[in-house]
This record gives C-alpha cells, sequence and structure tokens, in this order.
C-alpha cells in the first residue's frame, strides 16, 4: 500500500482552493488524513467558519473509523436507524464531504471537506480525491 506525501496533500489542498476560488462559493476547510486517520496537511480558505476546521477533520477520521466515506456512513445511519453514540467515538460525523483515497490495495487516506452544503462538500472533496488517486 502506497503513502501519502505531504507535498501532494498540499498541492491538492491548492487545486480545491482554486476551483472553490473559481466558483465564488462560500469557503471552505480540507483536512487530509492517512490510513490510520491521522491529520497529514489541512487548509482553511480565509473567512471559512471556525466549525469548519472540526468538521472536516472529523470527516476524513469518520472515513478511516468506519471504513466508508461519510455519505454513505450516513446511508447506513439511516437505514438501520442508528444513532453516533452508539459507536462510542465523540468524532464520527454523518455529514457529507469524507471520503476515502484508495490504490488497487486498499485505503490509504481520506479527505474531509467543510464549509459548503454537503453536495458541495462532497464535489469538491472528490476533485481532491482525484488529483491524489494519480500520484499513488
Amino acid at each position: 500500500m502506497k503513502n501519502l506525501s505531504y507535498r501532494d496533500c498540499v498541492e491538492c489542498i491548492d487545486v480545491i482552493f482554486k476551483r472553490a476560488t473559481e466558483d465564488a462559493g462560500l469557503p471552505v476547510c480540507v483536512a487530509i488524513a492517512d490510513a490510520h486517520g491521522d491529520l497529514i496537511a489541512f487548509g482553511r480558505m480565509d473567512g471559512a467558519p471556525m466549525r469548519s476546521i472540526a468538521i472536516s477533520r472529523d470527516k476524513a477520521f469518520t472515513c478511516i473509523y468506519m471504513d466508508r466515506d461519510t455519505h454513505e456512513f450516513r446511508a447506513m445511519m439511516d437505514k438501520f436507524d442508528f444513532k453516533l453514540d452508539w459507536f462510542g467515538n465523540a468524532r464520527l460525523t454523518a455529514l457529507p464531504g469524507g471520503v476515502r483515497i484508495k490504490d488497487e490495495k486498499g485505503c490509504v487516506g481520506a479527505i474531509g471537506l467543510s464549509g459548503r452544503l454537503a453536495e458541495h462538500d462532497l464535489e469538491l472533496a472528490e476533485l481532491g480525491v482525484e488529483f491524489l488517486k494519480k500520484r499513488l
């Protein structure tokens, strides 16, 4: 399994910020975690809300901890009427915008993005995943 490099993660954040600036939407925070859920790189656009700092980190962490993207985790929770606190970890979130980064052998990390509507967070996170997959 390959590892994400700090340099590639910082470049990924720059790509996401560039897209977020081009569409003139709300500013975002981006967190990129390794395969253990530990933070590799983080970026906060000027004006991004403070709450988005923790939310973006927790979205990336949730992907690793639950071994699924956060929108998939949310669908599972809705399907089975699960509650977040049942999982015993206060960092878990079912907010869309957390996406795993996978190579041919499995999950190498995750991107968590926060600051916009759920579908826009997810879209920007997926842009970052596509960027990083080309670097693996």
